[in-house]
């Protein structure tokens, strides 16, 4: 699975620009960082399709799966931590 078919399946619960364009640290050569969260629908589990992180091939874009993101929010994972904090965006075109 990819973002784009994350995006178009609309499986996307939340996503958010962190970084330094989120805390207004960035540069002219600064990339932007997306992280966000989805789901996978039931057919996927039972189907043994489980997928826990989907990623650009550059990791500027990374979506934890829902449960996924819980496991890394039990164990205080920063990146995780930093998503909670970051304003959510409303579509992924404002950010380009």
């Amino acid at each position: 699975m990819t973002i784009d078919e994350l995006r178009k399946s609309g499986l996307i619960l939340f996503e958010a620009v962190v970084g330094s364009r989120a805390y207004g640290l960035a540069t002219a050569s600064s990339d932007t960082d997306i992280r966000g969260v989805f789901y996978l629908p039931v057919e996927d589990y039972l189907g043994g399709q489980y997928i826990a992180q989907v990623a650009n091939a550059s990791n500027d874009e990374v979506y934890y799966e829902l449960g996924r993101f819980v496991e890394l929010l039990s164990k205080s994972n920063p990146n995780i931590l930093e998503l909670l904090a970051s304003p959510a965006i409303a579509s992924y075109t404002k950010i380009q």
